[in-house]
């Protein structure tokens, strides 16, 4: 069995990805999206959360754990969370 490394993501993308996604799909005024923006700001319920997992694993082909957006109140540290877990790599740049 080989292990293989997990996929390399552009933070940037998901960043993006995860402000049209609060702006189109949960109405959140777009001028108060942002990376350091606690998610527990837009209304982000255990519902949303699970529903926003399950988009994000679609969209980046990855597995999310639906807790995740619970568990870690802002962007960066999902993003840490990622990379902790072997989930995926995130380039910062």
């Amino acid at each position: 069995m080989t292990d293989t490394a997990p996929p390399v993501l552009r933070g940037a993308d998901i960043e993006s990805w995860l402000a049209a996604y609060l702006v189109e799909q949960m109405g959140v005024p777009e001028e108060m999206v942002g990376s350091e923006t606690p998610f527990e700001d837009y209304g982000l319920d255990s519902v949303d959360g699970v529903v926003m997992a399950a988009a994000l694993e679609t969209e980046f082909a990855i597995e999310v754990d639906p807790a995740i957006f619970l568990r870690n109140p802002t962007l960066p540290e999902v993003f840490a969370e990622l990379e902790n877990e072997g989930i995926a790599t995130i380039e910062r740049a």
